[in-house]
């Protein structure tokens, strides 16, 4: 900070911070048009309801157990209500059944399953949250405690909730319960969280970063 003339923060900083300039996140999430459909797709799908919203779960490579072990215990009240998609990073509870697609691993089917889900239920890294913030998506951060990061995560999903782009739930108190109370929320409400989120001003894309950068530079 003492030698730069101009920091570029993701989240907003102190006033007093005269050197930083807040421009949120920068990312082509949200911006892309040409969508093609992966041929699992269809199949997949197949075995939804389209008469029930969809809930997508997304841990990362370290924090999924958590959710891979609540929709282990309760699959059956879940798949009642919902459709349930679970990204595990364990190929052992790989399924496709009713209402239930759990797979390790994704790439191509990401942005299509993200697209169809209705709520997805996280954890706090912030670049995933600001992905989700840029797709307008109604989210539920579940962030990693303490013991287990360096609280990063809690402060992200505190900052998200103060915006009203999001709600969150401690790690310690997520059960089957409090998840059902958090997403009924969410859809209640759904109208409040998205305008938020396409209010937001903390979405960048590369090029208007990019040309940002370039008039700093300039001067």
């Amino acid at each position: 900070y003492k030698f730069a003339t101009t920091m570029y923060s993701t989240f907003e900083q102190p006033s007093e911070l005269a050197k930083v300039k807040h421009v949120g996140a920068v990312t082509k999430v949200g911006q892309q048009t040409d969508k093609v459909t992966p041929i699992q797709l269809p199949e997949i799908l197949s075995h939804f309801d389209k008469q029930l919203p969809t809930l997508l779960f997304v841990g990362g490579s370290g924090g999924a157990k958590v959710f891979n072990n609540l929709i282990s215990q309760h699959a059956k009240i879940l798949t009642e209500g919902f459709n349930i998609i679970n990204l595990t990073g364990d190929a052992r509870l790989n399924q496709l059944d009713k209402h239930i697609y759990r797979v390790d691993y994704i790439t191509e089917l990401y942005q299509p399953l993200m697209d169809f889900a209705d709520v997805v239920v996280t954890r706090g890294g912030s670049n995933t949250l600001f992905e989700l913030i840029a797709m307008k998506k109604l989210h539920l951060i579940v962030p990693l405690g303490r013991q287990a990061s360096r609280g990063d995560q809690i402060e992200n999903a505190l900052y998200a909730e103060k915006k009203g782009y999001s709600r969150q739930i401690s790690e310690e108190q997520f059960t089957v319960d409090t998840l059902l109370s958090e997403v009924e929320a969410l859809l209640e409400n759904k109208d409040f969280y998205i305008q938020n989120m396409e209010q937001s001003t903390e979405i960048q894309s590369v090029d208007s970063f990019y040309r940002l950068l370039m008039e700093d530079i300039g001067r």
